[in-house]
């Protein structure tokens, strides 16, 4: 016998506390009396018996004991290993999008959950259970541990998300959690693609495949584009309804061809801003693809400064910008002038004593003996540089690179793009002023003469500046979202589609905002120095790649490696508490029949 929960063994303190009380008890006597007129009176001299007398035999004393014994081994958690095999247990459950998919009389992760507490609930009283939530971000939802109740209300507790699954972070949680406890691979999902190279046991829900989506919808200069496509093996009519807020601004009926896309125009929906949600019905297996969400902002044009002695690379590619203004400065107009009022300063191989800080920071070449970034001497390069940015577009950032000044990375900047171990591209927040540095002169490298350089442009000025152009890139469910946070600003709130607020500044440099499960709108307000108040609003929408793309592979579970086995035994803490409830209601029983016979 043994005890999953030995510190509450001190529960049992509750032992001697009855047989204390007890001693401590007055025994009164039962006396019949003609009359209570001289009962105030005689109080004061009444004797009773004194405490602390020897204890006596008393069933109901007995049965509370009995009681006080059984619920403190309860909480102990007490168990026997004396038959029977156990196993471990790592169980998977797929939380992706696809998994809102209702085919199966409920949602296909509903289904799920439902089988996978019936493994557990059969699972040994030593089987060690560990429960993952498999998606954008995957977590362990409960253990390693043995305590079987929790692990179930643990699995309960796993939201539908609209996202996909980080495979990488899954797969390396799922080898260490197997490893550490020798335990069996448990995966309920729908997709067998994600997980074909896991050694698993797998089950999988999902009975149809017919599947429409809202793939993409745009929004420019009051006009709305939507893409929708069918992924199922059949033609379908859809009707696609735009509203603006609440108000239906216009519809369309489409038709769509068995795995084909079609594209539906709206023309006039909106004038200068507005929360627009695109709407297809009648609804499918998947509703959660059927909506799709666009966020347009009123525009403001962004003012840019470049300051540079003649950097026409840096300037044709700004100029390329939608929603900019460019102003231009050379270095010995910098001294005399006066740095304040810009979204964007762009410093090509100059620096300012003291460097904005209303503003994003772009840094090129920076100087020798400046006092924002230490710089080293020049190393020569003469090579390709290496590494996969956002600016590119997540593509490979591969450029020839001649020489470049060696810097000590700042602490709240990341490396984007390296050559032979010198940084060439850093980017990140300082105390919640964006900045980005190359520390090469771009003159001394091709990247200008690459057609990737515009993009590249074009992406950090969205990174600058999102809300220029008054629309903004929507994120997908699980993504964290590019807030737009002002040097000046005090405060910046964020309020989810279900009303639940969050600040995300201060402190600065303000934290990242992922908790993005939900798709909708999400409010970001922000609270300035001068005490004015700024709103936007950003979009998240459904992941429809990969997810929209319905699979039916009910029936088809696949087997894989039960873990290792162990002695098995059965817990004794369901045994223990209805033990002490019987003692408690025979205790009560005799107190109050034993009372009624005198």
């Amino acid at each position: 016998m043994g005890f999953f929960n030995t510190i509450g063994l001190i529960a049992l303190i509750g032992v001697p506390m009855i047989i204390i009380l007890h001693m401590l008890k007055r025994k009164q006597r039962d006396v019949i009396v003609p009359s209570t007129y001289l009962w105030e009176k005689a109080a004061d001299t009444s004797v009773q018996s004194k405490p602390w007398q020897k204890l006596k035999r008393s069933l109901p004393l007995i049965l509370q004991l009995i009681a006080a014994t059984a619920l403190g081994l309860a909480v102990a958690r007490p168990y026997i290993s004396a038959f029977g095999t156990a196993y471990n247990y790592v169980v998977v459950i797929d939380a992706s999008s696809s998994m809102n998919t209702e085919d199966m009389g409920e949602t296909r992760l509903e289904y799920s959950k439902e089988r996978a507490e019936k493994l557990i609930s059969s699972a040994s009283a030593l089987s060690k259970i560990t429960v993952i939530a498999a998606n954008e971000t995957p977590y362990i939802a409960y253990g390693p541990d043995t305590n079987k109740a929790e692990a179930v209300a643990a699995l309960k507790s796993i939201a539908p998300t609209g996202g996909g699954i980080d495979m990488d972070t899954l797969e390396g949680m799922i080898a260490s959690e197997a490893a550490e406890t020798e335990g069996g691979i448990y995966i309920y999902t729908d997709n067998d693609s994600s997980f074909k190279d896991i050694d698993a046991n797998v089950f999988y829900a999902g009975k149809e495949t017919s599947n429409c989506a809202i793939t993409l919808a745009s929004a420019s200069e009051g006009n709305v584009l939507v893409n929708v496509r069918n992924y199922g093996a059949s033609d379908e009519q859809k009707t696609v309804t735009v509203y603006l807020g609440n108000m239906a601004a216009a519809v369309n009926d489409v038709y769509i061809p068995a795995g084909s896309e079609r594209s539906v125009v709206f023309t006039n929906v909106y004038n200068t801003s507005g929360k627009i949600s695109v709407v297809m019905t009648p609804e499918d297996i998947l509703p959660s693809d059927d909506t799709y969400y666009i966020a347009v902002n009123e525009s403001e044009t962004a003012k840019i400064l470049i300051v540079s002695d003649g950097n026409t690379f840096l300037e044709n590619a700004f100029s390329l910008v939608e929603g900019t203004e460019i102003y231009k400065m050379t270095s010995d107009t910098m001294t005399s002038a006066d740095l304040t009022g810009y979204d964007l300063y762009v410093f090509d191989g100059v620096l300012p004593e003291t460097v904005p800080n209303d503003g994003g920071l772009l840094i090129v070449n920076p100087p020798e003996g400046n006092s924002y970034i230490e710089t080293g001497a020049v190393k020569e390069l003469n090579c390709y540089s290496e590494g996969i940015s956002e600016l590119s577009s997540g593509e490979n950032l591969q450029f020839i690179i001649s020489e470049a000044k060696t810097v000590n990375r700042p602490s709240w900047a990341v490396t984007e793009c390296s050559a032979d171990g010198v940084p060439l591209i850093m980017r990140g927040e300082n105390g919640g002023q964006k900045v980005c540095i190359f520390t090469f002169d771009i003159h001394n490298s091709d990247l200008p003469l690459l057609k990737e350089f515009p993009i590249m442009i074009y992406n950090l000025s969205d990174w600058f500046v999102p809300g220029r152009i008054g629309t903004q890139n929507s994120a997908k469910c699980g993504e964290t979202l590019n807030i737009d946070i002002a040097a000046d600003a005090q405060k910046v709130t964020v309020e989810g589609p279900s009303g639940d607020v969050r600040t995300v500044a201060p402190p600065f440099p303000a934290s990242e905002y992922s908790d993005t499960a939900e798709a909708g709108f999400y409010n970001v307000t922000s609270e300035k120095s001068d005490g004015s108040i700024t709103e936007t609003t950003l979009a998240v929408n459904t992941l429809t790649d990969g997810e929209s793309d319905l699979s039916a592979l009910f029936g088809q579970d696949r087997e894989g490696t039960a873990g290792k086995a162990t002695k098995g035994g059965a817990a004794l803490m369901g045994i223990l508490t209805i033990l002490a409830i019987l003692a408690l209601i025979a205790e009560w029983w005799v107190k109050y029949y034993g009372n009624k016979r005198r």
